[in-house]
């Protein structure tokens, strides 16, 4: 089952980039109109850490959420600088270009992370667990809000066929971005089953419970580190050198 972007990573990341401008509304309405309770509800997941790392953080609508800026440091990191431009300014607040997959904190820099809707994106989701892990102090939590691929077979093929037509819709609502949105939909045929997804974040961090919402389309994921690393792969194969150019 595949469940990295792997060799298509350059190209969806490039479309996120192009339509950085139109993709919180593209958000808003695959969601109907739930995003941003589903980003409280995230945030209110995270817990009392002092320091927290957001992943895939764009404008910082997740970390806001978590509330950084107010009440916690944190650093947003995203491999594309055009949506870290908009976010906005505190002195607790940092933004950091880099993927996932090669952070360059630390180890134990943080103590929570999360990723809202930006895991699927990654080049690899194996070796991004394990950098994540990495970078979180022994009882971090990571808070993973996503996209969502339910066990059950008949939910799977409503919510599949829901997330197709929905993004089929927009794509042509979008006019001349329309075919860059399209590759987007790429993301959610490699997304793995919700119940793998919390056993490789167990395999991981050593704790993980996966709330579904919106009957599985959305899941909230949440994994603490305990134990210490196992080796060899989390349940995600960790990919090779890198993605191409």
């Amino acid at each position: 089952m595949a469940t990295s972007l792997g060799d298509r990573w350059a190209e969806v990341v490039a479309s996120i980039g192009a339509l950085a401008e139109y993709y919180e509304r593209g958000n808003l309405l695959l969601s109907l109109g739930t995003i941003r309770y589903l980003r409280r509800r995230a945030g209110g997941a995270v817990g009392g850490c002092g320091s927290l790392m957001d992943l895939g953080a764009g404008p910082g609508y997740m970390a806001e959420a978590a509330g950084c800026g107010r009440c916690r440091r944190c650093v947003l990191v995203d491999a594309l600088p055009v949506g870290l431009r908009k976010a906005g300014w505190s002195p607790l607040m940092e933004r950091v270009v880099a993927m996932y997959e090669w952070l360059p904190f630390r180890d134990e820099s943080f103590g929570c992370a999360t990723a809202g809707f930006s895991l699927r994106d990654s080049w690899s989701a194996g070796r991004a667990l394990l950098e994540i892990r990495r970078s979180l102090r022994a009882g971090g939590r990571l808070v993973v809000l996503d996209l969502g691929k339910p066990s059950d077979p008949l939910r799977r093929l409503l919510v599949s066929l829901y997330w197709e037509l929905a993004s089929t819709l927009l794509s042509a609502l979008m006019g001349p971005l329309g075919p860059l949105y399209s590759r987007l939909r790429l993301t959610y045929r490699r997304l793995p089953r919700n119940e793998f997804l919390r056993r490789a974040l167990r395999s991981t961090f050593g704790k993980a419970s996966l709330e579904e919402l919106l009957g599985g389309g959305v899941i909230i994921a949440v994994a603490t580190k305990s134990a210490p690393a196992r080796p060899g792969r989390p349940g995600f194969p960790t990919g090779g050198s890198g993605p191409k150019s």
